[in-house]
């Protein structure tokens, strides 16, 4: 069930890739991946406003972590720091800010299905290989409100464990 499901989410995030991509030209496509952590998650990654190293990025994921659920993710990022340690690749530290919103199923027992909306902060180490791949680290810890029961999102501190992708650039 949930590999069918993570299935769907990346061919819809392939989709999303390529309509925004034709529809847009000044927001060329740069990449396609998915992540692991305390959820998975398929991503596309998209050229920033006017500068071709800061970038946005839209996630849409399954927790496995706490409550479980779906969420959709867009964030903006900056680099902070850049090095050539080795001569395969490039290394960059990536922060920014975004937001969230999904729903998780069964949140504190229950059986009921709450909303759910959040703030989101991204602290990505990214090392982008020759062969146009990159693997990433990421700490995306989120703050946010369940609207059904009024209650805080802390299923979005599992956010602060780290999370490993892998990204095609093109």
């Amino acid at each position: 069930m949930r590999l069918r499901l993570v299935k769907y989410l990346l061919a819809a995030a392939l989709s999303l890739a390529f309509i925004s991509k034709a529809e847009d030209s000044d927001a060329q496509a740069r990449g396609v991946g998915a992540r692991i952590g305390y959820g998975y998650d398929a991503l596309f990654q998209g050229y920033g406003f006017n500068s071709p190293s800061s970038y946005y990025e839209l996630s849409t994921g399954v927790d496995i972590v706490g409550d479980g659920g779906f969420r959709l993710a867009l964030t903006y990022n900056w680099p902070i720091a850049t090095s050539s340690w080795t001569s395969k690749g490039t290394w960059r530290w990536y922060l920014g800010p975004g937001v969230a919103s999904g729903y998780l199923c069964g949140h504190q027992g229950g059986s009921n299905v709450d909303l759910m909306f959040a703030f989101v902060v991204q602290l990505t180490l990214e090392w982008q290989l020759s062969n146009h791949f990159a693997l990433s680290a990421d700490a995306r810890p989120m703050y946010g409100y369940h609207f059904g029961d009024g209650d805080v999102y802390k299923g979005g501190f599992y956010g602060f464990l780290p999370s490993f992708g892998v990204k095609y650039l093109f």
